[in-house]
């Protein structure tokens, strides 16, 4: 962490020496980042398009999603802790997959709840997005929420816990979910979500948000765009 810093600021200092430079950000929150140079252009990542339709079957009990990093500022342990204090009889179940520091402890902590499992680290997370209903995330902070989006493309509506950067505004310009301010609000949206039409609401919509704003040719084009203005600007 500590030479990560380190490197940050010789990069910024290298951009600062280089005012013609461009600075390409994948996202509003990390052009915050560079506010010093006055050249710089967002253009996220591309999200890859499936063509899996998700089926949004009725069911008593959920299937819960998590994919990422097991650490700290993930929030996994508070997002756990607000699934399996849903009120009631009824316990969804939450499925987790991904590594990290947290990942040996949060097991052992949760280890006797058969309603948490763990899977570790997976290369082929479409077949976890596919098999689940809900995608929910208790991070508190995301400059650019890949694996939000890419739940999207497949259909999942989102459910993620209080949180700053990226994900606030993907979920709410897509439509694809809530933000949940309190664990209260999360059981809320989390009950509003055991009605299947609902599900299949929200996960329409930030599957379409996702294909019209972050396909391979709209990002492509961007970079197109950039690149011939720049090499417009280098010839005049």
């Amino acid at each position: 962490e500590k030479n990560s810093r380190i490197w940050q600021k010789i990069f910024k200092c290298l951009i600062f020496l280089n005012k013609k430079s461009v600075i390409v950000c994948n996202s509003t929150e990390e052009k915050k980042k560079f506010s010093f140079h006055n050249k710089i252009e967002v253009i996220p990542n591309s999200i890859k398009r499936t063509l899996y339709n998700q089926l949004y079957i009725e069911k008593e009990k959920l299937d819960l999603i998590y994919i990422g990093r097991i650490v700290k500022d993930k929030g996994v342990e508070r997002l756990i802790d607000a699934i399996i204090s849903f009120p009631g009889d009824k316990k969804h179940t939450l499925h987790i997959v991904g590594g990290g520091d947290e990942l040996e402890y949060l097991k052992k902590k949760y280890a006797q709840i058969k309603e948490i499992i763990f899977y570790g680290p997976i290369i082929n997370i479409e077949k976890f997005l596919e098999k689940n209903d809900v995608f929910v995330s208790g991070s508190y902070f995301e400059c650019f929420p890949v694996t939000i989006l890419e739940a999207m493309s497949h259909g999942l509506p989102i459910i993620s816990m209080d949180t700053s950067g990226g994900t606030r505004s993907v979920i709410s310009d897509s439509g694809g979910g809530y933000v949940c301010e309190n664990k209260i609000e999360f059981h809320e949206k989390l009950s509003i979500f055991e009605n299947s039409t609902v599900r299949a609401e929200h996960g329409k919509a930030g599957r379409s948000y996702v294909n019209k704003n972050y396909s391979d040719s709209i990002i492509g084009s961007k970079w197109i765009r950039l690149i011939e203005n720049e090499l417009t600007m280098k010839s005049e």
